[in-house]
């Protein structure tokens, strides 16, 4: 694993810990276009498989928001 799919694995870990926290069904991350199949990859090894990835034209960037984080 590289420094940046480990970095990306941090950033999914500590965002989606923070909104465990914080009480939320939900946590939406944002990804830019080469994260996107990488993150993917991530969220089903950590067994978070209700996502629902878009692309943002506000902000210029994909969403992926990840369902039922409170298993």
């Amino acid at each position: 694993m590289n420094i940046k799919e480990n970095d990306l694995k941090t950033y999914i870990s500590n965002h989606i810990g923070a909104c465990i926290e914080e009480g939320k069904e939900k946590a939406k991350l944002t990804l830019f276009q080469g994260q996107v199949a990488e993150a993917e990859i991530l969220l089903s090894e950590m067994d978070y498989t209700d996502i629902y990835i878009h692309w943002s034209e506000k902000n210029n960037n994909y969403v992926a928001v990840v369902y039922n984080i409170n298993k």
